[in-house]
């Protein structure tokens, strides 16, 4: 009886332990990617970026409450503009090029926001000892994560190491008229991931701005990442896995309707859209802008159907050049179930904008 007890016994231990093992391996199998492919995102678009954002420094994925003119001052005679946007703030900086390097632009970046990770954050630029040399030798982000650009081809990047915490990595980049090949490896030389980028055909040199990525594909991954333009090469679509995003503008390059399809979520979770709260509703969310003839918003729409709206009024400071400073915003918003077609107020944002002109008056 014991001998049959201790044979049942074990073959029951088995039978667990082979269970363990499986939903140990099943773990495993399911974080491993998580593991190796967190500490990458696409570089290859913030280089875009830090070519681009002293053009237009704005994107239709920004937070919906922060202003898309606040790096769009009236006047091209600033030196840098700093917004202060709740308890953080973001800075667009540029300076002088030295004359007669044979470049065509006069300025250079030295500080852009940018959206990584969700979120906006602050990018600092380091160029090259040259006083006259336009390349940057490292990127830095913040929290962290610094990317030194090791090696340039015909002076674009072609080798980054990118310090993240306490680990550091390596990416190649390979780049075609219209294809860019990001791969990127761990400090022992495994391979993490590819990013594969399409990007659209050379700017005109007399247009004088750089080349435009419209989309990239994970490898390992598979999702994918599309962008459109219009003919000014402003971005008017972004379309990452289930969201999907469009803008149009006017012809004095501020956004004038919006449209943001929401993506599912669970129906106990709340999220904050920057309008109204939104409680795992699929659909569209439509924005519509109301500029005056000074090139101020002076009124946002947000409709997200549902009986959820938000009308948001602005007023503004200026200083003597005639550039806000200053932006107060009134709200009003009309919640699910409400009944009536009333709405009611809400608190609003106070943003504040600090603008550091040149001494020359021209840039």
């Amino acid at each position: 009886m014991n001998a049959e007890c201790g044979i049942r016994n074990s073959a029951y231990w088995n039978r667990i332990g082979s269970l363990i093992r499986i939903f140990l391996s099943a773990v495993i199998f399911i974080l491993m990617p998580c593991c190796l492919f967190a500490r990458t995102f696409p570089a290859a678009l913030l280089l875009e970026a830090a070519d681009y954002a002293g053009y237009f420094c704005w994107s239709p994925d920004w937070p919906a409450d922060f202003p898309p003119d606040a790096f769009m001052p009236l006047t091209a005679d600033w030196k840098s503009i700093t917004v202060s946007y709740g308890e953080d703030e973001f800075t667009l900086r540029r300076e002088n090029v030295a004359q007669g390097t044979g470049k065509q632009r006069t300025s250079r970046l030295l500080e852009f926001p940018w959206l990584f990770d969700g979120e906006l954050t602050q990018v600092r630029l380091v160029y090259a000892d040259s006083s006259d040399d336009d390349l940057i030798k490292q990127i830095d982000l913040g929290d962290s994560l610094i990317i030194d650009i090791m090696e340039y081809t015909s002076d674009t990047p072609y080798l980054l190491r990118v310090f993240w915490d306490d680990s550091y990595f390596f990416v190649y980049l390979q780049k075609t008229s219209t294809l860019i090949f990001e791969s990127w490896f761990d400090s022992s030389g495994e391979f993490l991931e590819q990013y594969q980028y399409t990007c659209l055909p050379d700017v005109s040199p007399l247009m004088n701005l750089p080349q435009r990525i419209s989309g990239y594909r994970v490898f390992t991954a598979g999702t994918e990442f599309r962008r459109s333009f219009d003919s000014r090469f402003l971005t008017t679509g972004i379309f990452y896995n289930n969201d999907e995003t469009t803008v149009s503008y006017t012809g004095e390059y501020f956004p004038l309707y919006l449209r943001q399809t929401l993506p599912a979520v669970d129906s106990g979770a709340a999220v904050d859209t920057g309008a109204v709260v939104d409680t795992g509703a699929v659909g569209d969310c439509n924005y519509s802008c109301q500029w005056d003839r000074n090139g101020f918003l002076v009124r946002l729409t947000v409709d997200e159907g549902q009986d959820r709206f938000l009308d948001s009024r602005y007023e503004y400071v200026t200083d003597d050049k005639g550039n806000w400073i200053e932006r107060n915003e009134t709200r009003m918003i009309r919640r699910e179930g409400s009944g009536a077609r009333l709405l009611a107020p809400a608190m609003g944002t106070k943003i504040t904008r600090k603008i550091e002109y040149t001494q020359s008056g021209v840039y």
